[in-house]
């Protein structure tokens, strides 16, 4: 269900960090790396789960998989597929807490939620994680470039800006448990982007902001001066090609193009 919220809310947000705390399974985990890092370039942190009442079983074994919260083994598996750096939160915690003579139910408010001096030590754990490391495991460049804006023919950085876009109107109906696709072909929902579709009753109603991937217009209108704008967004990570037209032949400038280049292809395994 997180999915639906990296493709409508982080991914537009444009995040050079996506910090996640984890609770659930790992083949979840899995599918939401895998969006992040197929529309993203951001740095993921994942944050491993503290110890709550229905985990009493496995205590003090932080390495002991509990069912629909978490395991360690195949969770820590996943970041270092994914290049994602795992935080063993569960792991230092336990130490700490074995050390002071601690049990589970000292460290929480309820079943599951952290008391505010274990929420502390969580935060100063993640907060560890902030720092300048001597090497990066990635060359940023791979990721994030610059390139000038370029005409061919030596003539000026001049290029008419013009992006076409169509509203749907009623589109068709479909299932949360079924792949759907709109009458007119734009608007497609995988059944995992929906959140507990299980729960939903008859008569629920939800809206859904659709963002186009590509901005049809830009303007020039306010103070004259330099800005950034962001022309195309959330795109199938392949090659593309970019027309930029003006509107009765206006003339804009062009300085240069950011192009940000998630790690993850189209086409490689999970996608």
């Amino acid at each position: 269900m997180l999915r639906g919220w990296v493709r409508h809310i982080v991914t537009p947000d444009h995040p050079d960090l996506v910090l996640v705390y984890n609770f659930g399974s790992s083949r979840n985990m899995e599918k939401l790396l895998t969006e992040l890092r197929s529309h993203t370039t951001a740095d993921i942190i994942v944050g491993s789960l503290h110890w709550c009442r229905k985990h009493q079983k496995a205590w003090p074994d932080p390495e002991t998989p509990i069912g629909g919260h978490i395991d360690p083994k195949t969770l820590r598996a996943v970041c270092q597929k994914y290049g994602v750096e795992f935080i063993e939160t569960r792991r230092d915690i336990t130490a700490y807490m074995l050390e002071n003579n601690l049990k589970i139910a000292d460290m929480l408010v309820d079943s599951v939620h952290q008391s505010p001096y274990m929420a502390k030590m969580i935060n100063d754990s993640i907060a560890a994680h902030f720092n300048a490391k001597a090497r990066f495991s990635y060359d940023p460049r791979s990721r994030e470039r610059r390139i000038e804006a370029k005409i061919p023919n030596g003539r000026d950085k001049e290029l008419a800006i013009e992006f076409t876009g169509s509203i749907t109107g009623p589109d068709g109906k479909g299932n949360a448990f079924q792949p759907f696709t709109g009458k007119s072909g734009q608007i497609t929902i995988p059944p995992d982007l929906w959140r507990l579709a299980n729960t939903n009753k008859a008569g629920d109603s939800f809206t859904f902001e659709v963002k186009h991937s590509v901005a049809d217009r830009i303007y020039f209108k306010g103070t004259p001066g330099k800005f950034r704008v962001c022309v195309a967004d959330n795109l199938p990570n392949k090659p593309h090609k970019l027309i930029l037209k003006t509107q009765d032949g206006g003339k804009v400038i062009i300085d240069a193009f950011d192009i940000f280049e998630p790690p993850l292809k189209s086409g490689d395994a999970n996608q």
